[in-house]
């Protein structure tokens, strides 16, 4: 939700969005890895997660930071 992207601040400052930016940041590495392991390495193991839905979860997260970085975020 909004809050755990703004990491409990309210966004205000460039170090604030970074910290925001920088979770935001790993949350796509972990799908990014996740779509290997199905893409890639063809694992069967990821349950519930369709391959479409995830790239589509890398394109909110990408929404998502151009809206923290444009100080636009839960305000």
């Amino acid at each position: 939700g909004p809050g755990n992207i703004a990491v409990g601040t309210n966004l205000q400052t460039e170090q604030e969005k970074d910290v925001a930016l920088m979770g935001v940041w790993f949350r796509m590495s972990d799908k990014i890895q996740r779509l290997k392991n199905m893409v890639v390495l063809g694992s069967t193991n990821v349950h519930n997660e369709s391959i479409e839905d995830s790239y589509k979860d890398l394109s909110n997260y990408s929404v998502i930071c151009q809206i923290v970085k444009n100080g636009k975020w839960g305000g």
